[in-house]
């Protein structure tokens, strides 16, 4: 993705110049097409570009209005081109001419601030208003985006990335301990804005932000995803046809790149499904789809301590057998060494510096991708609170919120169109389910890593605070059994939309590749919320509406599938091979630093019961405590350095 910094100064004089290229040296980097900065009384803005669609390569940023009265920079792929033009009064050889930053200017000219309603796709941006001097600030409903700013001493700085603004050498961070007490938590949950740096913030999905002269802010939520159920067809069928083409659309949006274009290819029904379309698409482009997946490196029997472990490799197989235009790449990462992602910079990255168990892979997957000019990569990341929503709870929610009328009329109803007994359906659609979810709260409550303390050794008396803020958070958690599956699924996703669409836009905007989730597509979602939630899990069947619109397409093997598959199952026979990472930890660990947060001895135990039999680990919470433990025990000793 391309990338974007820039720094406000409402009371006039020179901008900061020093820390203005302090932040450009951060972004320059090979890879992408060109650096280009403004620079004037009040505003500076710089851009680092990312060509990737036909348009791209007539767009220049920071990008001045026709009018003189607006400066915008920002990252931008948007979707439905043809529709906004229409609405811009652009006839299709002009709009074939124009780049989406452009666009957006023209949106902006148009609707100001209300042109939020109108852009759709992965973007962020930010526009000066020369006349009221003030900047206003936007990011996309749901799509690949961030956008992170910090008000210091009279200044407003931002930047599309967070380590744009951490190299300012005149701005001093703190780090906030109780949201790193937070984030060490298994249970953690992204807090609105906050990153683990005091003071630096980042934009929420579907926000706007106006500051003014005086450096006030104005935060506005716009385009709330709801679920509102108004969307009635008579059958089914007609559910799946307006699916199929909402879906294949959102896909196709996504294909424009002139280049070679590769996906996040794993055995699961999302990614799946996306390459199905994708496939498609290509073929009559006569192009091939560049496939990536992730496959264990060290054989492991699948019944190996008791768990059962589903390797995806087979399902994989079995879809891309089926296609001649796809490539496939299986990548077992041989030389993989965990300590080679402690020791990028990457890891400073204050909105979530933690490693996880993918990380590797995904980094070496765009590393391969960038082998053969791939820029363009696709992934299914929201496709369970979208497209494979399970909707498995919907008649117990009926039930908590008292609704027994409607509860009553979908048992007829399923009684009715089913061959299925009164008793059946009762079991099926309502007491397991809510076996289910009881049991799914107890399991919860009874994690010794709900909320975790275990990794801290200096939680001083006047902590306590800190200590107690915690606890609230545990109570919310038993409090949010009695909210409706409805609102929980709204705020499900919200929380999903925005911290997946931070994580994957730091990851590829530093990597130089474009990447983008169909599934996340703001249509899609609407669509998807707007019919009768019963459709997801119709006549018992989990994932109903996508096994009915899949049908034929996807291998039985992927579309029937109900086992969780793990893609670094063999994560910890790798951790116990990796000397150097051995070695990097003992060596951090036993450091005298300012950072004295942290248990020493307990990573070392963790570790230690990890390596030593790996096979009773090999999807265990520890692996996950250790990697996010140590992730932000590296990041504060960086920091405290700093």
């Amino acid at each position: 993705m391309s990338g974007f910094f820039g720094i406000f100064r409402p009371q006039g004089g020179p901008v900061d110049l020093e820390a203005f290229e302090q932040m450009k040296t951060a972004m320059q980097r090979n890879g992408f097409d060109g650096m280009e900065s403004h620079v004037e009384d009040k505003i500076a803005m710089g851009h680092l570009m990312l060509r990737v669609s036909p348009e791209s390569k007539y767009d220049k940023q920071p990008l001045k209005s026709s009018c003189g009265n607006y400066m915008l920079v920002g990252h931008f792929r948007l979707d439905y081109r043809d529709e906004l033009g229409d609405k811009l009064g652009l006839t299709q050889s002009e709009l074939e001419l124009t780049p989406d930053s452009q666009l957006a200017m023209l949106a902006h000219q148009k609707w100001k601030e209300k042109c939020v309603h109108h852009l759709e796709g992965d973007w962020a941006f930010v526009v000066f208003n020369f006349v009221l001097n003030q900047v206003f600030l936007a990011r996309d409903r749901s799509g690949v985006s961030s956008l992170f700013f910090i008000k210091k001493k009279g200044v407003f700085y931002f930047a599309s990335d967070s380590r744009y603004i951490l190299l300012v050498r005149r701005i001093s961070f703190e780090i906030d301990e109780e949201k790193l007490i937070q984030m060490s938590s298994l249970s953690y949950q992204p807090s609105k804005r906050k990153t683990l740096l005091i003071g630096l913030n980042y934009l929420q999905s579907a926000e706007q932000l106006i500051v003014d002269e005086q450096l006030r802010f104005s935060f506005l939520l716009y385009n709330q995803f709801k679920i509102l159920e108004n969307n009635r067809y008579k059958h089914k069928e007609d559910y799946v046809s307006q699916l199929n083409h909402i879906y294949s659309i959102a896909i196709k949006s996504r294909l424009n790149d002139l280049g070679p274009i590769g996906i996040f290819l794993s055995g699961g029904k999302d990614s799946s499904s996306v390459a199905y379309f994708s496939v498609k698409e290509l073929e009559c482009k006569a192009k091939e789809l560049f496939s990536f997946t992730s496959v264990p490196h060290f054989k492991i029997d699948s019944q190996s301590a008791g768990k059962k472990i589903t390797d995806e490799t087979s399902f994989v197989k079995d879809f891309t057998s089926a296609h001649k235009n796809i490539n496939v790449s299986l990548l077992s990462f041989p030389s993989f060494q965990l300590s080679e992602l402690f020791k990028k910079r990457d890891l400073y990255e204050p909105y979530n510096p933690i490693v996880t168990k993918n990380t590797f892979w995904l980094n070496g997957i765009i590393d391969e991708a960038q082998k053969i000019g791939i820029r363009t990569l696709l992934v299914g990341q929201l496709g369970n609170e979208t497209i494979t929503y399970n909707g498995f709870y919907y008649y117990f929610d009926l039930l908590i919120r008292l609704k027994f009328f409607t509860l009553l009329c979908e048992f007829r109803r399923e009684y009715k169109f089913s061959n299925k007994g009164l008793g059946r359906i009762i079991l099926q659609q309502l007491l397991i389910p809510t076996a289910q979810y009881l049991k799914l709260y107890y399991s919860a409550l009874k994690h010794p890593r709900l909320t975790n303390f275990s990794m801290f050794t200096n939680l001083k008396p006047k902590d306590f605070s800190k200590k107690l803020a915690l606890i609230r958070k545990e109570i919310l958690f038993i409090q949010s059994f009695f909210i409706s599956i409805t609102k929980k699924r709204e705020n499900q996703l919200s929380r999903n939309v925005d911290n997946y669409g931070n994580i994957w836009y730091l990851i590829s905007n530093h990597q130089n590749v474009q990447v983008t989730d169909p599934t996340s597509d703001s249509r899609l979602i609407d669509f998807l919320l707007s019919i009768p939630q019963n459709l997801f899990f119709h006549n018992g069947v989990h994932k109903n509406l996508f096994r009915s619109l899949m049908d034929e397409r996807l291998p039985k093997s992927i579309l029937w599938n109900n086992s969780y598959q793990y893609q670094s199952f063999d994560f910890a026979y790798r951790l116990s091979q990796d000397k150097n990472f051995s070695f990097f930890l003992m060596s951090l660990l036993s450091k005298s630093s300012r950072n004295d947060f942290f248990d020493s001895a307990y990573f070392l135990e963790l570790y230690k019961k990890i390596v030593d039999s790996p096979a009773a680990h090999l999807d265990d919470y520890m692996i996950f405590e250790l990697l996010r433990g140590f992730s932000l025990n590296c990041f504060c000793d960086f920091n405290l350095k700093s």
